[in-house]
């Protein structure tokens, strides 16, 4: 799976199919990628959960102390929020 230029390994999941007549399968996805920084090495797991017509797309770290926007900006940037911002990264994920 690819996010950007970010690639994440697939761990596992289940796409269910209940309905036949629809294409909308019931989604249960999980993925992980490493981000490496100059503060450090971040395990970062996606889960996609829902639906195909209406998937949530969630983010956790092995950090505890970073984030969910610390994640996110891990992802899409490489490094935390508040590098990216300058600022505060906003709550805990």
């Amino acid at each position: 799976i690819k996010i950007g230029d970010r690639k994440f390994t697939l761990l596992g999941g289940v796409v269910d199919f209940r309905d036949p007549g629809r294409f909308n399968p019931l989604l249960n996805v999980s993925a992980e990628t490493r981000v490496s920084t100059s503060q450090g090495d971040y395990d970062i797991q996606m889960r996609v959960e829902g639906t195909a017509e209406d998937p949530r797309v969630l983010f956790s770290s092995d950090d505890p102390s970073l984030t969910y926007n610390d994640v996110v900006a891990l992802v899409a940037f490489g490094t935390p929020a508040i590098d990216v911002s300058g600022g505060s990264s906003g709550s805990t994920a």
